[in-house]
């Protein structure tokens, strides 16, 4: 066993602080009208609670940690406030620049406190930790010609350390991602890096496992598209290697897509109870709810109410959800053939 080599650090990217939820309905109660504009701010916060209670000896942010779109200066002073949390504890926390972070005027306020940087903001940069022989190589907004893999800029491994690489990428290209620094998953395990930290890519993603190539997915879903737990990765790192990487749920706002089997639904009975069954469900996190009824039936059943009556008849189920603490934000009907949105057509 190498001494010193044992700690734990938390990876997280793509916080999108100040960012806008992409919602197509206005919130059905003020709880949730409240947690939706503060959902990345409450994430964030649960991260840092991870950091403390997990004894974090670093807190990893691959980029986009505030929005490209955000013109909110306090985002920039509230990030600072919350790192501050840290400082006590140990844990030292390296931000890497992403493609919304180097356009974002947020950022020009950013003023860290003493134990966090941003990581390789002129270039290719290496820190090293003695206490536990860690070395952590970043570089922020790189720029390379077109084709070039980006990882190849990168520092050589120092030897005798845990070498940890931190890049905002988009690797190989993902669907819904536009390409940025890209790189190859061959040239990053081949690298000679024990752990990639990886950001960009919203939904979590192991690109390799020897070694550990992670995008841990966003802190806190944004829209529909971002299905599921979204969260940060928690590492263990024993004798000089990785012995665990888990994913830690950490959001407080989740947007889940339920599908419903509406076919041979003939009375505005039976599609309550199918209703009942699937919103008033008890869930992990309070929800965004978009729902799909299929089924000819039920699109013939809606459409054949009067359209006064229709849009009566679906914001009570909006309501009855706010209670259970579920945002019905789209309902969509599909039938062979065709479709409709009833959460706009009611």
């Amino acid at each position: 066993m190498v001494p010193g080599s044992d700690f734990t650090f938390v990876h997280a990217a793509d916080l999108h602080l100040g960012g806008r939820r992409w919602l197509r309905s206005p919130p059905p109660s003020a709880e949730l009208g409240l947690l939706a504009r503060s959902a990345d701010r409450q994430a964030l916060q649960n991260l840092v609670e991870l950091c403390l209670t997990e004894r974090a000896r670093f807190l990893i942010l691959a980029g986009d940690v505030i929005d490209g779109w955000c013109r909110d200066f306090s985002v920039a002073l509230r990030l600072s406030r919350d790192l501050e949390k840290l400082r006590g504890s140990g844990c030292e926390c390296l931000l890497l620049l992403g493609n919304h972070d180097v356009r974002s005027r947020a950022l020009g306020c950013l003023l860290l406190p003493q134990h966090a940087w941003v990581l390789g903001a002129r270039g290719p940069e290496t820190r090293v930790f003695p206490d536990v022989l860690a070395a952590i190589h970043g570089w922020s907004g790189p720029e390379v010609p077109e084709g070039e893999d980006v990882s190849a800029h990168y520092p050589a491994p120092l030897d005798g350390h845990f070498n940890l690489g931190v890049l905002h990428t988009s690797a190989e290209g993902v669907l819904g991602h536009a390409e940025y620094a890209p790189c190859s998953r061959r040239a990053l395990r081949g690298k000679g890096y024990d752990y990639w930290a990886l950001g960009h890519v919203h939904e979590r993603t192991v690109l390799s496992e020897v070694p550990h190539v992670v995008f841990p997915g966003n802190l806190q879903a944004r829209g529909a598209r971002e299905k599921g737990a979204k969260g940060a990765s928690l590492v263990r790192v024993r004798a000089g290697r990785v012995e665990t990487c888990e994913h830690r749920p950490l959001d407080v706002l989740r947007f889940v897509t339920e599908i419903v089997d509406a076919h041979g639904v003939t009375g505005l009975g039976e599609l309550e109870r199918r209703f009942e069954a699937v919103l008033l469900r008890s869930r992990e996190r309070p929800s965004v709810v978009r729902l799909v009824l299929e089924g000819r039936a039920v699109a013939s059943l809606l459409l054949a109410l009067p359209p006064d009556e229709r849009r009566d008849w679906f914001d009570g189920w909006r309501l009855r959800a706010a209670r259970a603490k579920s945002w019905l934000d789209e309902c969509w009907v599909d039938y062979d053939g065709g479709g409709f949105e009833l959460s706009r057509a009611a």
